[in-house]
C-alpha cells in the first residue's frame, strides 16, 4: 500500500509540474566523469568558468579583497578515464579596497590560486551531476528545499524552492541554459538567478576532445 501511495504522489508531482515522465540520468564512464558531467570517451577537457557571486580575501596567493572569480582548468584522461595531467588557475574578476566609508573597485585579474594537483570535488558546486541521481533510472525531482526540472538530455534546467523553505540568503528560483556539442555534452552552461529579473551568476565554457 505504501509503495502504491508513493507512486501516486510521485505521478501527481510530475504531472503538476510539467514533467512528462521521470527523467533518466545520463550514463558516465567513471565516477570522475560523473563529477565533471562528461559523457562518452573523453580524452581532454578544458574550461573557463566565471563565478560572479564569489567574493573574499586572503586567498592562497593574493591577500587583498576580490569580487567575482574565473576558474581555468585543463584535464587529460587515460583510456580508463583516470586523470593523468591537470592544471588549474583561479583569478579575480575585480579587486577592491574599503577606506573612509568608500569602496575602491577595480576591474583587475589577479592570481588567487594555482595548482597541478586537483581535488575534483572542489568543483562539485557547479559540475557535480552525481548529486542529482537517485538511481540508474531516475533523477531527483525534489529534495528538502527544491523541486527540479530537466531537459531531454537529462540536464537540470530549473529549480524552485518550496515557499516554506524560502530564506533571505537562498536563491529560490534558478534557471540553467546549455549549448551542446554533437555528443550531447554541454560546452556552455549559464546559471541565472530569477529572483530579481534574470541575473547571470555563473557561466562555464568547455572544450572537449574525445578518444
Amino acid at each position: 500500500m505504501k509503495i502504491i501511495l508513493t507512486f501516486i504522489l510521485l505521478a501527481f508531482f510530475i504531472s503538476s509540474h510539467g514533467q512528462d515522465k521521470v527523467p533518466v540520468p545520463k550514463k558516465f564512464k567513471t565516477d570522475t566523469f560523473a563529477l565533471l558531467d562528461l559523457c562518452g570517451d573523453v580524452k581532454t577537457v578544458s574550461w573557463v568558468s566565471w563565478n560572479y557571486m564569489a567574493s573574499g580575501n586572503a586567498s592562497n596567493i593574493y591577500k587583498g579583497y576580490y569580487k567575482g572569480t574565473i576558474d581555468f582548468c585543463d584535464l587529460k584522461f587515460d583510456e580508463k578515464g583516470a586523470i593523468v595531467t591537470s592544471k588549474y588557475l583561479n583569478k579575480s574578476i575585480q579587486t577592491y579596497t574599503f577606506k573612509n566609508d568608500t569602496y575602491n573597485i577595480k576591474d583587475e585579474s589577479v592570481l588567487l590560486d594555482s595548482t597541478s594537483t586537483i581535488n575534483i570535488k572542489q568543483f562539485s558546486y557547479y559540475l557535480n551531476y552525481k548529486k542529482l541521481i537517485v538511481d540508474d533510472n531516475a533523477l531527483k525531482l525534489i529534495d528538502e528545499i527544491y523541486q527540479f526540472k530537466y531537459n531531454e538530455e537529462g540536464d537540470l534546467v530549473e529549480k524552485i524552492c518550496f515557499e516554506e523553505k524560502k530564506y533571505k540568503s537562498l536563491s529560490c528560483h534558478i534557471v540553467y541554459e546549455y549549448v551542446y556539442d554533437k555528443n550531447n555534452n554541454w560546452i556552455e552552461k549559464s546559471v541565472f538567478d530569477m529572483e530579481d529579473g534574470k541575473v547571470l551568476t555563473l557561466k562555464t565554457k568547455r572544450q572537449i576532445e574525445y578518444m
